[in-house]
């Protein structure tokens, strides 16, 4: 399968540059029998929807409305963060690139303290590109305090870029006047495409302004030899059926037309919450999890020196990163477990009360309840690979109710082939 055009597949490997403020060789640089080897490490991640802890008590009507969303483990989202920033800085991959969401709601505070995070990696040579998602700018924020959920004002485009300036928008390549999209060149012969879309207007609609800018960025890529890697919150492609309205770019076709133009091969994106890769007519678009939802994980995608490349999903490690900080808090010190039946929860929850409202019957709620938990879990996960039970549950699903919201979904996932999502190889690629 090609990924990146063949003609700069090898000189990716061989052209790395310094990020403006970085001190020293680039994490790539490797060397093997006296040769000086080089090879590329960039981490995706998505939908971290961090907040503060100045912006809620973590009070029992706050954790209540936690319990009844979509399993995201807001209360804990300080301590995934810290813990995946400790877990880069040790990885030392040469980029991270967060495709939006980046907060829950997007008040100033949570913006500030987790670009304060984000640099960290920053000093650290690790370059860090950022998007804003449809959560994140141009709307109303909230703070929870007892009993009330107080609307306070959000964090403008404007402010938005202030707030991230070091990450990202200062090592512009070029900036869309019409959005807060950039493209940066990552090496000589690679370049992301950070493409904004929500920012400034509806949200999740590329305009045409924005589209024009794309294209002259890709045909000066084009110019340059440099292949390049897209980025958006929304997704390019539709992952599913059952969700493509306000999950795929309003626009999409027309970007689709100018990738296969100019031979973009690879994007990835956020916003679904679940793990999921999907290819069309060559082009492959990414859907990294949320980093907030069982697993917490996140990308890392791989140009090796001989140009093969891979692409794996990490969890993110908060037990060990917990120990090493000494946290007494058990949901810490066994994150995993907590996590996923956290998530399990709310599946369930949502579960009965559409077989109680119907009348189920006991023995046959037991079997569809525990079909839905642990086939939505792993799809989130992107690692449903097979229905249980030989597609029994689905089938129940189907006969007793035929017409709900939830047979619906689940009869979606079986679209496309179901196949492992947390991982990609391509082959050495030759000029």
């Amino acid at each position: 399968m090609t990924i990146l055009k063949k003609k700069v597949a090898a000189a990716i490997i061989t052209s790395l540059v310094l990020l403006p403020g970085s001190t020293g060789q680039t994490n790539s640089e490797r060397t093997d029998g006296g040769q000086n080897k080089k090879a590329l490490s960039i981490v995706f991640a998505s939908d971290l929807h961090y907040l503060s802890p100045a912006m809620t008590d973590y009070g029992e009507h706050f954790m209540e409305i936690i319990r009844r969303a979509d399993g995201k483990m807001t209360h804990y989202t300080p301590e995934i963060i810290q813990a995946f920033v400790a877990q880069v800085l040790e990885a030392s991959p040469d980029y991270v690139v967060l495709s939006g969401d980046l907060t829950l709601n997007g008040d100033e505070q949570s913006h500030k303290d987790l670009a304060a995070l984000l640099e960290l990696l920053n000093e650290a040579g690790i370059g860090v590109y950022v998007l804003p998602g449809n959560h994140d700018v141009d709307g109303t924020a909230y703070r929870f305090s007892g009993d009330d959920v107080l609307p306070i004002e959000g964090t403008s485009s404007q402010d938005f870029v202030q707030i991230y300036e070091s990450l990202g928008y200062i090592q512009a390549l070029s900036k869309d006047d019409a959005s807060l999209s950039y493209t940066a060149k990552l090496t000589e012969d690679l370049w992301l495409l950070m493409l904004d879309v929500n920012a400034n207007r509806e949200k999740g609609f590329i305009p045409q302004q924005t589209l024009s800018w794309v294209k002259e960025q890709l045909q000066q890529a084009h110019e340059s030899g440099a292949a390049i890697i897209g980025v958006s919150h929304q997704n390019l492609l539709a992952h599913s059926s059952l969700f493509q309205y306000g999950f795929q770019i309003l626009g999409a076709d027309d970007l689709l037309t100018l990738y296969k133009e100019y031979g973009v091969n690879l994007h990835f994106s956020g916003h679904m919450h679940l793990q999921h890769i999907m290819q069309t007519e060559g082009v492959t678009d990414i859907a990294t999890s949320c980093m907030a939802v069982t697993p917490n994980q996140y990308g890392v995608l791989e140009i090796a020196s001989n140009n093969s490349m891979s692409y794996k999903t990490i969890p993110v490690d908060v037990p060990a990163w917990a120990v090493k900080n000494e946290k007494s808090d058990e949901n810490l010190l066994h994150f995993s477990e907590y996590a996923a039946d956290f998530f399990d929860q709310t599946t369930e929850q949502q579960v009965l009360a559409v077989l109680e409202s119907n009348n189920i019957g006991r023995e046959d709620t037991e079997q569809l309840r525990d079909f839905a938990v642990e086939v939505n879990r792993r799809y989130f996960a992107g690692t449903l690979t097979e229905l249980p039970g030989n597609g029994a549950g689905l089938s129940l699903w189907q006969e007793k109710l035929p017409d709900e919201f939830f047979t619906r979904y689940f009869k979606s996932m079986t679209d496309q082939p179901l196949q492992d999502m947390t991982r990609r190889t391509w082959d050495k690629q030759e000029d």
